[in-house]
């Protein structure tokens, strides 16, 4: 007997398809509660600073972190969404420039940790700074 409940048959493509916006309003919703809370307390997200000039290098700098990781998740997901490959085929796909983009010579930060708690990220994951972790 037919039922409005019955499970249908749905691509992995048409399910990251569907999640799309619902994921893009999840973004903007994060981004508008950490600058109201950064508004309200700004002691609890302090600027970082930057003593150098922000110049064409410095930008060719965060271009250089930025598109490698965003291509490949465009890759990927767009194989997908557009029905080139399956979810198998798509991580086959995506495995060879992730193996690239960790092996190349990029940079990962554009300015160095100046928070003490950027150094020690213990504290972070609720462990003790002083004391070893003992199982």
């Amino acid at each position: 007997m037919p039922s409005v409940f019955d499970v249908g048959s749905t691509s992995a493509g048409e399910m990251f398809l569907g999640a799309f916006v619902p994921g893009l309003l999840l973004v903007g919703i994060y981004m508008i509660y950490i600058l109201g809370f950064a508004l309200l307390k700004p002691s609890a997200a302090p600027a970082v600073p930057y003593e150098g000039t922000y110049d064409r290098k410095f930008f060719g700098k965060v271009l250089l972190t930025l598109v490698p990781p965003l291509a490949l998740i465009f890759l990927v997901l767009g194989s997908i969404i557009s029905g080139i490959a399956t979810v198998n085929q798509a991580g086959a796909i995506g495995a060879a420039p992730a193996v690239l983009i960790i092996a190349s010579p990029t940079p990962v930060a554009v300015a160095p940790p100046t928070s003490p708690s950027m150094n020690n990220p213990a504290p972070m994951m609720g462990l003790s700074p002083t004391r070893p972790l003992t199982l």
